[in-house]
């Protein structure tokens, strides 16, 4: 099995990977002069806050985007879309249609994690909320977001909670367990809380982050086609704690050409599994305080998500989370996590263009039922 999976991953040299750094794609080196922008100070007693939303070919979902953070108790000092790459600049079109409440960047696609960044970059204000096209903010999220960093001025970041429509609307925190009663929890190391997990802490980003913290860490690199929520989270949690407010503030849809439709939800685990390494890797006392965590979160997931990125085509994440796994997980877990995998893969018809696998799937399957006994 697990020669099978170095084929499969570019014939790796097993022996030369695991005396070798993973090769990973580095953050890109912060530089305080882009756009003209200088890394001041920001004002925490009586902060102004701006509003950045990446979009591409969002649509009329962004309608209802900027007329829920139009009708905010506290509005925004500044509200900035950006259009990436959207077919005939159409949600750029959307949002000057608004008039100069909206300011419109406007840019080649290169992904939301970058539209995001850049976004911030153009940004003047002292805190950056985001907001994804499609998702509406309740009439209180920007002033209880603003308020909570106000009152704790230390924390890097506030996030509130999310509902997903699609799911029953939450009644506690799935964070911290706590009623949506309003009240303000500070997590004092959301790194551990993301080593541990595959989704972010601040799900449709439900986040406000302190600018002179936020334009170093959306700085990710646009190799993130997904899970960059993840990427920003880790790399804001680096810089400090987080305030959560027990209460829901953002409703999230996801569009039908979105992100979450386009990838799935194992390749935003695969790209969020990349994100944690990249973190771990890179400080000592992180390999020291966090390898626990970050090895079960590799031993749990790696095999299933290789096998998905391959049927998905995704070869450069395949070989990169592949690298992961056979570096930091456990090797005797693995076949058995890969067959497991490849099995629930033949029962939901995913291998069903792939004759190889479906017929190796089909023998074991068959070999097994022999083994029971009768």
């Amino acid at each position: 099995m697990i020669s099978f999976l170095g084929y499969q991953c570019g014939r790796l040299n097993l022996s030369k990977l695991l005396r070798q750094p993973i090769n990973l794609i580095p953050l890109f080196d912060f530089n305080p002069c882009l756009s003209g922008l200088s890394m001041t100070s920001v004002n925490k007693s009586n902060p102004t806050v701006a509003v950045i939303i990446p979009c591409y070919n969002a649509g009329t979902a962004l309608v209802d985007t900027l007329n829920s953070l139009l009708s905010q108790s506290y509005p925004a000092d500044e509200i900035i879309v950006v259009d990436d790459g959207s077919h005939n600049h159409s949600d750029a079109l959307i949002a000057e249609s608004f008039g100069p409440a909206i300011r419109v960047v406007r840019q080649a696609n290169t992904g939301a994690a970058m539209a995001r960044y850049a976004g911030v970059t153009f940004a003047k204000s002292d805190i950056i909320v985001f907001n994804d096209a499609g998702d509406i903010s309740l009439p209180h999220r920007i002033q209880s977001l603003r308020q909570a960093l106000i009152k704790y001025p230390n924390c890097v970041a506030a996030c509130g909670v999310t509902w997903i429509k699609s799911r029953d609307r939450p009644t506690r925190s799935k964070i911290t367990g706590a009623p949506l009663d309003g009240s303000i929890h500070v997590l004092n190391d959301p790194l551990q809380l993301l080593f541990e997990r595959s989704w972010p802490i601040a799900i449709g980003m439900n986040l406000a982050i302190w600018r002179d913290i936020a334009l170093r860490s959306t700085l990710t690199s646009p190799f993130y086609k997904a899970a960059n929520d993840y990427a920003v989270q880790i790399n804001t949690a680096q810089y400090g704690a987080f305030a959560h407010l027990a209460d829901i503030s953002l409703e999230c849809l996801f569009l039908s050409n979105g992100i979450t439709d386009r990838y799935g939800w194992m390749q935003q685990t695969g790209y969020a599994l990349y994100a944690a390494t990249e973190c771990y890797v890179s400080n000592p006392e992180y390999q020291k305080n966090y390898k626990e965590s970050f090895k079960h979160k590799v031993e749990d997931g790696w095999p299933g998500i290789v096998l998905h990125l391959y049927l998905r085509k995704n070869f450069p994440l395949m070989k990169r989370i592949a690298c992961i796994g056979l570096r930091y997980g456990r090797l005797s877990r693995a076949p058995m996590r890969f067959w497991w995998a490849l099995d629930e893969a033949f029962e939901n018809g995913l291998l069903d263009k792939n004759i190889i696998l479906k017929g190796f799937t089909k023998v074991i399957r068959s070999f097994k039922n022999r083994l029971k006994p009768r």
